[in-house]
């Protein structure tokens, strides 16, 4: 990426997430005599005054690694401050391309599993776009209440063979140990992929330890969620005050809501796309849409710049 993030001004950058085969993620080491030199980063280049965000990136992906991209879809955008300068970065996925990437100007390549970005020494501005790799691009939200328990799993089950998701177990009205016994299960039905197991901090639940993910309501967004030893925190969040505030108190993600009108919550009025995009772009943690969601809104969710789409158990069908 030939950007120098210690330039004066707001600098636009197009950013490729490229995967080989067996899922790693490519990034390339940054050549002496730049800032940051030694340093990794996710391949791209700055978005020039005539370009959209896919043209600069297929320009870019070509001068740099060689390939042409076939497919792609937007991941994540987000502004990232430096002590001299800031750059906002439009990171896409490249689901298809052609060709071998290869270091064009000189610069050394590797290839890292998912899991593992977070070993090497990334640029800082990099850290919330491994947040986006790693975190699922669904999220389901379970509600036992209106299924049972032994449907619910049954539907989680079928779910989860069609695709790795956030998980978030969100049961108040279940008593501790058959809420103990349905993560368990939770934990079961999810362990074979990449899907992440959550336990809403509402819930009558004492061994977070033992979950992926802790998942808090914005009416804890002031607490210390410190005591916490799980890997990922999340946040629900309703306005840009409560995205500021999880993110300043660190949280790896957040569910904005309602982003459509919703049976659950009908007195709050919806945010709409045009106010989901306009919040979103105010932080650097994955945001996903909820509210009124349903699977064939994945692909407007994700060109309004969400993670991805959240959805109580209503709408899994």
């Amino acid at each position: 990426m030939n950007v120098d993030p210690h330039s004066s001004g707001l600098v636009d950058v197009a950013v490729g997430v490229i995967r080989d085969a067996t899922g790693r993620v490519l990034v390339n080491r940054r050549r002496p005599g730049k800032s940051f030199a030694g340093q990794w980063e996710f391949p791209g280049g700055k978005i020039q005054a005539s370009e959209t965000v896919a043209q600069a990136l297929s320009r870019e992906l070509d001068e740099e690694l060689g390939i042409h991209i076939k497919r792609q879809r937007p991941l994540i955008s987000f502004s990232h401050r430096y002590r001299d300068g800031a750059v906002h970065l439009h990171v896409s996925e490249i689901l298809s391309y052609r060709g071998t990437p290869t270091g064009r100007e000189g610069q050394p390549l590797r290839w890292v599993e998912s899991a593992g970005l977070d070993q090497i020494d990334l640029l800082d501005a990099n850290a919330a776009i491994v947040r986006a790799i790693v975190l699922p691009r669904i999220c389901l939200i379970t509600d036992t209440r209106r299924f049972g328990v032994k449907r619910t799993l049954k539907i989680l089950q079928q779910h989860v063979r069609q695709r790795d998701a956030l998980v978030i177990v969100r049961e108040k009205a279940l008593a501790r140990d058959p809420l103990l016994s349905f993560v368990g299960e939770v934990r079961e039905i999810c362990r074979r992929g990449a899907s992440l197991v959550c336990v809403h901090a509402d819930c009558n639940f004492d061994d977070y330890g033992n979950v992926d993910c802790i998942h808090f309501p914005s009416t804890t967004l002031e607490q210390d969620h410190s005591w916490t030893n799980a890997e990922w925190t999340g946040v629900s969040c309703h306005s840009g005050k409560e995205l500021e505030l999880a993110q300043g108190g660190g949280a790896d993600y957040a569910l904005l809501s309602p982003v459509m009108k919703t049976a659950s919550h009908p007195p709050m009025a919806p945010l709409g796309w045009s106010r989901f995009v306009e919040l979103g772009a105010t932080v650097s943690a994955p945001v996903y849409a909820l509210g009124g969601m349903e699977f064939t809104d994945f692909d407007t969710a994700v060109g309004h710049g969400a993670q991805g789409i959240a959805m109580l158990g209503a709408a899994w069908r």
